[in-house]
């Protein structure tokens, strides 16, 4: 009876992972077909290397926290206080943690065509693999099956 409450919570979160994604492959798309143009910013290198730190820094931190945000204890209690918005909330948050890199990364990487960003692009896309939306790690992590 429970679980049927975090459906539409699971729904919206496995539509945002799948907008992510599909935006990350339209900009590959719109690149590999020559829409766009490849190599765009691959001249001023001083701010390819500003940006490319930046991006790592951002990768490197924002990915093990969004693995890790549901066991810190501010976000256990904000569950305990409200399931079905915590985990739209802090799911959404997590979603974005891992897919605005992926996004950024991927943009950057046929802008400059510098191979870190695409290694960065696909350490992102792997991630969405652990933070998955199933209805069983809803439960798991909003605590209902306890």
């Amino acid at each position: 009876m429970e679980e049927n409450t975090l459906h539409p919570a699971r729904k919206l979160l496995l539509g945002q992972l799948i907008a992510y994604l599909l935006l990350a492959v339209a900009v590959v798309v719109g690149f590999e077909s020559d829409f766009l143009e490849v190599g765009a910013c691959a001249q001023d290198v001083f701010v390819k290397y500003q940006v490319l730190m930046l991006m790592e820094v951002l990768t490197i931190c924002f990915i093990p926290l969004a693995l890790k945000m549901f066991g810190l204890s501010a976000v256990r209690r904000r569950l305990k206080a409200d399931r079905v918005r915590g985990l739209v909330l802090f799911g959404s948050c997590r979603l974005a943690m891992i897919g605005v890199p992926l996004v950024a990364n991927t943009i950057l990487y046929y802008m400059s065509m510098s191979v870190a960003y695409g290694y960065m692009a696909i350490i992102g896309g792997l991630c969405f693999t652990f933070v998955y939306p199933s209805i069983g790690r809803c439960i798991n992590e909003t605590n209902i099956g306890e």
